[in-house]
């Protein structure tokens, strides 16, 4: 699960929670890393 906190100038706070399906055991930092990169791809 990833928490999200966003907050723009002039707009309310916004908090989500994504969860991520996976089947390879990871380190939170490699976690971290791939829902990093994940995010890029659909930016």
């Amino acid at each position: 699960m990833v928490e999200n906190l966003c907050f723009e100038k002039g707009k309310s706070l916004d908090l989500e929670y994504r969860y991520y399906i996976n089947s390879k055991l990871l380190s939170a930092e490699q976690a971290a890393t791939a829902v990093r990169e994940h995010k890029g791809i659909i930016s």
